[in-house]
């Protein structure tokens, strides 16, 4: 499920396995138990670079955007925005009030953003191109799932 060729590829083979059980194997996971009983589930991945910036961004880092509060500090220090970032924090903001109110974040200038279906995984990225997009086939969530089946039931 982490292919390795060489040695330089062992630590972001073990930084993709870490991220995956962490953080994509539970949501994935939660979305499907939670999905089997509300179709109101949205599912979104976080990708914006601030203030067009090459850093990919981590857990946690689109929580300003939600809050629309960009000049907060983050982390400890501030960190500078751009009028993306702006747009795209207004646009974050007015969809969560939208899902608090009524259920569905839907209605404002980001693309429709479709409920979650564990057939097809749909999901809205929300960065400098909003779109929707398929989680597609996740081999390594299936190896993560079948091994702590393994363990559940040993």
């Amino acid at each position: 499920a982490y292919p390795i060729a060489t040695d330089a590829d062992v630590r972001p083979a073990l930084h993709r396995l870490v991220a995956d059980a962490q953080y994509l194997y539970g949501t994935r996971e939660m979305l499907r138990i939670v999905s089997a009983s509300s179709s109101r589930v949205y599912r979104y991945v976080f990708d914006q670079r601030r203030n067009g910036g090459a850093a990919a961004p981590i857990h946690g880092d689109e929580l300003q955007y939600v809050f629309d509060n960009l000049d907060a500090s983050h982390r400890g220090r501030q960190r500078p925005s751009d009028a993306a970032d702006s747009t795209l924090a207004r646009e974050m903001a007015d969809a969560w009030v939208r899902f608090v109110a009524s259920g569905n974040p839907n209605g404002g200038d980001l693309p429709a953003w479709p409920t979650y279906d564990p057939r097809d995984e749909r999901y809205l990225t929300l960065g400098k191109d909003p779109s929707v997009r398929t989680l597609g086939a996740q081999p390594a969530l299936d190896m993560i799932r079948d091994y702590y089946d393994r363990k559940r039931y040993a």
